[in-house]
């Protein structure tokens, strides 16, 4: 029994147990037909995280981490006055690094640099301009991402999977009609390749030009994608 292969579209395979000489299939549905298809939808996030926080640099350690812990404390005190609660609050990076300048082709000990992040997640999204600017005002001077998530993506990636699942059948049904196949309406196997959601990460420069900084969420697309095994047999056994 040798093995045929027929070549397809990218994407779509096909496999079937021949006899040589023989034009049919032995069992007239032992041909099997392999797809994949792709699902995507976007929508709107409805959450964001910010990443922001205080940079101290002194030669004194203490002196830097004490300006630093001063002014962490009000950016602190300044979000949870807005409504913001600790729980969506989070100590993101902390670090201590000494600096040096090269003058001359020597290394100078130039004094510490201490960094405190903050990854901060805001529900209330049209507030998002105003809590980065508050934050700013009360001390924070890095502000170096925004993202935008879903709080649960699984309805919209449900959505996702069952448009993969079309696009699987829709290829199927082509090649039916083109190749004069008779196909099983249920597929044999499916499998689950998983999901890609694509996150817009923004790397963010402040400006405090405006009156309030502008943030535009845009859309998150979500994709689902599948592999579905098809049964088939040449139209000439219906």
């Amino acid at each position: 029994m040798s093995y045929f292969s027929l070549s397809l579209p990218q994407g779509i395979y096909n496999s079937c147990h021949f006899i040589p000489g023989v034009q049919a299939c032995v069992d007239p549905y032992s041909c099997k037909l392999k797809v994949e298809g792709t699902g995507s939808i976007k929508v709107k996030p409805d959450k964001v995280a910010v990443i922001l926080g205080v940079i101290t640099e002194n030669k004194q350690l203490k002196l830097s981490q004490e300006e630093n812990m001063k002014k962490m404390t009000a950016v602190l005190q300044t979000l949870k006055s807005m409504g913001i609660p600790s729980k969506n609050i989070q100590t993101q990076i902390y670090n201590i690094t000494p600096q040096y300048d090269f003058i001359e082709g020597k290394q100078v000990f130039r004094g510490y640099r201490v960094e405190h992040m903050l990854e901060i997640t805001i529900r209330d999204m049209a507030r998002t301009g105003e809590i980065i600017d508050s934050a700013v005002r009360s001390g924070a001077n890095q502000v170096s991402s925004i993202e935008f998530t879903l709080a649960d993506q699984r309805p919209y990636y449900q959505q996702a999977l069952n448009a993969a699942v079309d696009d699987a059948a829709a290829k199927v049904r082509t090649l039916a009609d083109k190749l004069g196949l008779v196909v099983s309406k249920v597929p044999v196997r499916i499998t689950e390749l998983g999901y890609e959601p694509e996150i817009p990460v923004i790397p963010f420069v402040y400006q405090a030009a405006a009156p309030v900084t502008p943030v535009q969420a845009g859309q998150i697309e979500i994709t689902a994608r599948i592999e579905a095994i098809f049964a088939y047999r040449p139209e000439r056994f219906a």
